[in-house]
């Protein structure tokens, strides 16, 4: 009986140790659905920041092709070739107009491609995360799988055991029967 006691102690603290395996394993898949979840969205915004990008780029062509269109007069050219002064400040002002969107398109594509190589960098980052947490997850079930089995193990021996010592037991107490009435018998004689 005392061992039995104790097998049913043992198999409870093995059954709280698989019981904390699972809360841990639980927590793991918590983190790797958080993973991916914020990977898809990372990788959302990098498909709409790689098409930002590509406008930018499209705009800024456009952009250098009118500059090279009118060419680059001198300052002088122009006031030579305009009608009259306002039409020389609005050339200028043209001018002046697309070189400072120039600038603006070139400045966005370069926070565009530092924010794509960011948001890459943490996306790798996150699955190199990933594959960590999955290895331990799967270390975590590979341990639940080993204590489970080596619970089955011990309950089935001591299983086999109890059986075991109850037949003799039984066996014990038919003895003691049989010598109890022969005891009876010798006595009563």
């Amino acid at each position: 009986n005392n061992a039995v006691n104790d097998l049913a102690n043992q198999a409870t603290s093995y059954q709280d140790a698989i019981n904390q395996l699972q809360a841990q394993i639980s927590t793991i898949q918590g983190v790797i659905a958080s993973n991916e979840a914020k990977q898809a969205d990372l990788q959302g915004q990098i498909n709409a920041n790689q098409i930002e990008l590509e406008k930018q780029s499209k705009v800024l062509g456009e952009n250098i092709k009118m500059t090279y269109v009118d060419g680059q007069p001198s300052t002088i050219e122009m006031l030579a070739s305009s009608k009259n002064l306002s039409d020389f400040v609005d050339k200028e002002e043209y001018r002046t107009a697309v070189q400072n969107k120039i600038q603006a398109t070139l400045k966005k594509i370069a926070e565009l491609q530092n924010t794509l190589n960011a948001q890459k960098q943490e996306v790798e980052t996150l699955l190199v995360s990933q594959k960590s947490q999955q290895a331990e997850l799967d270390s975590a079930r590979a341990k639940q799988a080993s204590m489970l089995a080596y619970n089955q193990a011990q309950q089935d021996s001591y299983n086999q055991k109890t059986k075991e010592n109850a037949s003799k037991i039984a066996d014990l107490r038919r003895q003691q029967v049989i010598e109890n009435a022969r005891l009876t018998n010798g006595n009563g004689s």
